[in-house]
């Protein structure tokens, strides 16, 4: 039969029916007050100790297929700012996926996830052959206002800006911008000009104005960099011995084209004059086509009477 000792020194004592061996409760050396150990009234069995193996620092503790045994997971750590997978981890201030030392650091703009390898690195996104894999941009004000997504069920990359999307690249590799600035519009009607006068200022059809930065005859850049223009232009009517130029002139430069003249159209009344250059302009420069010559009228069909342009970059 058990039974319950108590000692001065503060121990309860359980000793086994034949007092070899016992089990001891002790109070701490001093209480800053009484304490109660309430049991149930339920019949209560204490169960054995747990075995932590391989424990350290930081590790995460896992459970094992060994009753009352969990396990410290030298590969999965947490010291109270980054959770490490791998051996080591210790850049950033979320999750750090570590395969092998790179000696690289971050920034703190994007250091919540770090993924390293002293070697190729990389991300998976898998999805099914009919959906998409995407990687959004958000903020408070919008989840999705940014964008990079990939089509499976056609094979087509995605970028997209301030929720529009501004590029693709399809299954045949050809690139889409359907944002980029251009413009083209036509001579459709009757127009007279005289020297410096500014060509398809009037009596004219848009045809496409992508970014809306073209008003009238005048193109403003919406950004700064190159952009391609090109015009045509067909005189009639034309009785002067004079020379007929249209030139391309914008915030920056001119940039002059044929001179041509009665003589060079064997004493035609049509004159022709037309080019095309890549131009340097600053964001709201503005580029029109000018003509420089006698007063002539501009012969108003659209295929022979354009003018057009292109944002390249």
């Amino acid at each position: 039969m058990s039974e319950i000792r108590v000692r001065n020194t503060g121990t309860i004592k359980l000793f086994e029916s034949d007092n070899t061996s016992h089990v001891t409760i002790a109070s701490p050396a001093s209480l800053s007050a009484n304490r109660t150990i309430t049991i149930p009234d339920a019949d209560v069995t204490l169960g054995a100790g747990t075995t932590i193996n391989n424990n350290a620092d930081n590790r995460v503790i896992t459970g094992s297929g060994t009753a009352n045994t969990l396990e410290g997971e030298a590969n999965l750590t947490y010291n109270g700012t980054i959770f490490g997978v791998g051996a080591s981890a210790d850049l950033g201030s979320g999750i750090h996926v570590k395969a092998s030392d790179t000696s690289a650091s971050v920034l703190n703009s994007g250091e919540q996830l770090v993924l390293e390898r002293n070697s190729h690195c990389g991300l998976s996104i898998l999805s099914s052959t009919s959906t998409t894999g995407n990687i959004l941009f958000g903020d408070s004000g919008d989840n999705d206002i940014g964008k990079i997504s990939y089509d499976h069920a056609d094979n087509l990359m995605s970028f997209t800006t301030n929720t529009a999307i501004g590029l693709k690249i399809n299954s045949a590799g050809h690139v889409i911008k359907p944002k980029q600035p251009t413009f083209m519009t036509n001579q459709t009607g009757a127009l007279t000009v005289a020297n410096g006068h500014t060509l398809f200022s009037t009596n004219t059809t848009e045809r496409w104005d992508v970014g809306a930065n073209l008003s009238g005859a005048t193109f403003t850049a919406p950004e700064a960099g190159f952009y391609l223009i090109t015009f045509n232009v067909l005189y009639q009517n034309n009785t002067s011995d004079s020379a007929f130029e249209a030139r391309i002139t914008t915030s920056n430069r001119n940039y002059s084209f044929n001179r041509n003249t009665r003589q060079y159209a064997n004493n035609s009344t049509y004159l022709y004059n037309g080019g095309s250059a890549i131009v340097d302009m600053d964001t709201n420069d503005t580029s029109i086509i000018t003509h420089h010559g006698p007063t002539t009228e501009v012969h108003p069909t659209p295929a022979w009477s354009w003018y057009q342009g292109w944002f390249l970059g």
